[in-house]
């Protein structure tokens, strides 16, 4: 018979603090149609241009993970209305406004896959593609999945 170890407690996380509607409006977005492999897949970025503990408190808000073979599937969070698109966080008041063109909105509510990515680094406003596509291969990232919501469909 092997002798267990003992139980220790956890360290306790540490909270982090709530998502406002001026943490939420700070956030860089991107959206844009990707084809991968296993085929078309709409794709939301979002990143805090200071990162930090906004950038996790979004994560956690999504119940992002951290990569892996599969992304966890977070919850239809998305709502396309026309060319606005809008995604919901858990335990928060405010949405948060996706600017989206009308080939993604029509894929999206026509039931096409979203994969959503928070960086958890910094990453500017308004960033050119090419510093979009550098930041995605070395920032820390977090995943998931998404989908419209029902009640949009």
């Amino acid at each position: 018979m092997t002798p267990q170890t003992p139980l220790t407690p956890q360290t306790p996380l540490t909270p982090l603090p709530e998502l406002t509607r001026e943490g939420i409006n700070a956030l860089a977005t991107y959206t844009w149609l990707e084809t991968t492999a296993i085929g078309r897949i709409a794709v939301v970025l979002a990143a805090h241009p200071e990162g930090g503990d906004g950038a996790r408190s979004f994560a956690r808000a999504l119940r992002l993970a951290e990569p892996a073979d599969r992304m966890p599937y977070v919850g239809d969070r998305i709502s396309v209305d026309g060319a606005h698109a809008r995604l919901r966080l858990d335990d928060c008041a405010y949405l948060v406004e996706l600017a989206v063109g009308p080939q993604w909105a029509a894929f999206v509510a026509g039931g096409g896959p979203v994969a959503l990515v928070a960086g958890l680094d910094p990453l500017p406003r308004c960033a050119p593609p090419d510093t979009v596509a550098s930041y995605l291969r070395g920032a820390r990232l977090r995943l998931g999945t998404t989908a419209v919501a029902r009640e949009d469909v």
